[in-house]
């Protein structure tokens, strides 16, 4: 069906869609999204509420490439009416990779802001803040801030969620007030992660300004391995400074191997302007690994540049 030709074919497709059995009907579905018919949107919005799971699923994933910016309102509204989680999931895809092809990026959200304040059941209101997360809109940032404060918790936490998943570092203040401040302890751990993972999205902060938010980050990770990512994201900050705080935590047998990586890959960035401080913290790993561990040779390529005349 990809590749027959002639004027009817996409006509008869589309024709055959409502009248076939479930099986038939998601390969047709699938020719739909193959030979990319767009006038196609508005039988595969019919299908995406069939009773099959797998004609809906194939509905959505097609809907992704033929659907258009004048589609989103009833995209988000089998978001909202979705029957099922992986219904929703894929629904939220679906919504997100549309939005993504409304060129002006502050109207992304549009169609999932004016639908929002109506929707009351949680599953679905949890879907559209989930699904402003993944568009990415940063007109969007003060609804999920107040969602912060709603009452009901899961709506809480998929608001965290979908700051943590933000695609630029504008909610890393909000996301630390959770951190430091909520007595639930998922969230906390929810928007720390969300926070050290913005830290590592390219931003306007000096090295400085990054170095104490990591500083304030592991003084707020709960246990080992919240410190390792913490370290982890720590690497990309080029500082003098980052470095002694990544060397400080060598000798802690559980941190190690993140702090390592973290000096490894600072030094490797700025061994040209402190090459005696990087060459101290290099070699204190290489006399600390195993001849056969990859970080050892990675620290002793650095300490050979820098003993190149």
């Amino acid at each position: 069906m990809y590749r027959l030709r002639g004027p009817d074919v996409d006509i008869v497709i589309l024709a055959a869609i409502p009248k076939t059995e479930p099986k038939v009907k998601v390969e047709l579905v699938d020719a739909v999204g193959e030979r990319n018919i767009r006038s196609g949107v508005s039988a595969l919005l019919e299908t995406a509420k069939d009773s099959d799971r797998k004609v809906r699923i194939e509905s959505l994933r097609v809907l992704k490439v033929v659907a258009g910016p004048a589609d989103m309102p009833a995209l988000v509204k089998l978001l909202i009416n979705a029957q099922s989680s992986s219904d929703r999931n894929e629904a939220q895809k679906t919504v997100a990779a549309v939005a993504h092809k409304i060129e002006d990026k502050d109207r992304q959200a549009q169609a999932v802001l004016a639908a929002l304040p109506s929707v009351k059941p949680i599953p679905s209101r949890c879907s559209l803040l989930s699904v402003l997360g993944k568009i990415g809109d940063n007109t969007a940032l003060p609804v999920l801030s107040a969602a912060l404060k709603d009452g009901n918790v899961e709506v809480q936490t998929e608001a965290i969620r979908a700051l943590a998943e933000w695609p630029t570092p504008e909610p890393v203040t909000e996301l630390l007030k959770v951190a430091e401040g909520s007595d639930n302890k998922v969230h906390r751990i929810l928007a720390l992660r969300g926070f050290v993972r913005l830290l590592g999205l390219e931003s306007e902060r000096s090295a400085e300004e990054s170095l104490e938010m990591y500083k304030k980050a592991m003084s707020l990770a709960p246990d080992t391995g919240e410190k390792r990512r913490v370290l982890s994201g720590l690497g990309g900050v080029e500082s003098l400074a980052a470095l002694q705080m990544a060397a400080d935590y060598l000798d802690d047998e559980s941190l190690s191997g993140e702090a390592g990586s973290a000096a490894v890959k600072i030094a490797s960035g700025i061994y040209g302007d402190f090459p005696k401080e990087a060459s101290e913290v290099l070699k204190k790993i290489v006399a600390r690994t195993k001849e056969t561990d990859p970080l050892r040779a990675r620290a002793q390529e650095v300490i050979d540049k820098i003993d190149q005349p």
